[in-house]
Formats: structure tokens, C-alpha cells, sequence
């Protein structure tokens, strides 16, 4: 987070790859595109003053498996965006709405984005919602959107069985 915007792509940025970013609670625009046609994927753009994405007339950004919310205008801002952006159309594979580049406007469910801790909570939507073509996270699960990565492996609930012994008939009454 910043006083301006979070990141500014300049002109013929054309071959850029921005993947699992976080860009959050900054100034202006999470991302300014000038001029320029990156791809962005996996990232988190939340909680930007003004827009989410910014994109020139001559910009043409590819923007796909992304969690774009809660910016103080627009989600996607400017000339170069198509119409289908941002538009939901279907769900993606953890069953959230989605435009039909897999981009996901929910809340990220994160840990304390008020104290710039943007990891995420075990409900995150944002866990395993990235491009399923894309590396896997460390600990082996499909990408998450952002950053900071869910470890499933270190989180995962403790596995336990229950045996239960019953001499006498148990009955339930009706109603």
C-alpha cells in the first residue's frame, strides 16, 4: 500500500506477465495501464481509492483469474477493456461468480488488510481460484489469487475417528 497508485505500466509494456500480486490500499489505481497490453493474472487488486484496472485508449489488458473488488470507483476504468470484463456470465471452479475470464469480485476473506496483512483466511474465495494451468502453490494445491499463497497443508484440520459402542437399542421418537 501507498499514496499513489500501485503499480504504472508505461508504454509498449506488451510482453509483461504481472502473476499473484496483491495490490491493495493504495492512493489512486491498483494498476495503470498506459500505452501498453500486459497480462495480469492470479492477483488481488482490492481496496484501491480509485479504480481497480486503469486502462488508456491504446491499452489492452489481458486480466484473467483475478479477485478485483471493493476500489473506490470503477473495477475496470477506461477505453481499453472489453465489454465482457467484469461482466459476471458464469462460475468459476470453486462454484463463485465469475466474467468469462475467471475474474472473481468477492471479498477476499483476508486475514487484516487494515494492518497490511493480506494473507488469507482458511474461507477465502481466493484459494485455489487461480489459472489451473498455471504452478502450483508450494505446498501442491492449484494456484491462489494474490500473493500470499493459503498453506492447506499446514492448516489442515486434525484427522481423528469416533467409535461408538451401544449395548442397549437407541430409539428416537417421531416429530
Amino acid at each position: 500500500s501507498n499514496d499513489g497508485n500501485g503499480v504504472i505500466v508505461l508504454v509498449d509494456s506488451d510482453n509483461c506477465t504481472f502473476s499473484n500480486l496483491t495490490i491493495a490500499s493504495n492512493y489512486c489505481s491498483g494498476i495503470d495501464c498506459i500505452d501498453s497490453n500486459p497480462t495480469i493474472q492470479n492477483s488481488l487488486i482490492y481496496n484501491n481509492s480509485n479504480h481497480g484496472i486503469y486502462s488508456s485508449q491504446f491499452s489492452h489488458p489481458e486480466v484473467e483469474y483475478c479477485n478485483i473488488i471493493a476500489n473506490g470507483g470503477d473495477n475496470f476504468a477506461g477505453l481499453g477493456f472489453l465489454p465482457s470484463h467484469g461482466t459476471v456470465v458464469g462460475i468459476n471452479a470453486n462454484g463463485d461468480p465469475c466474467d468469462a475470464y475467471s475474474n472473481i469480485f468477492t471479498d477476499p476473506q483476508l486475514v487484516d488488510h487494515l494492518n497490511d496483512n493480506f494473507n488469507l483466511q482458511p474461507n477465502s474465495p481466493c484459494i485455489d481460484a487461480g489459472d489451473a494451468s498455471s504452478s502450483p502453490d508450494p505446498d501442491g494445491s492449484p494456484a491462489d489469487i494474490g500473493a500470499f499463497y493459503f498453506d492447506q497443508i499446514a492448516y489442515a484440520p486434525p484427522e481423528f475417528e469416533l467409535f461408538l459402542s451401544v449395548d442397549d437399542p437407541i430409539s428416537v421418537p417421531a416429530g
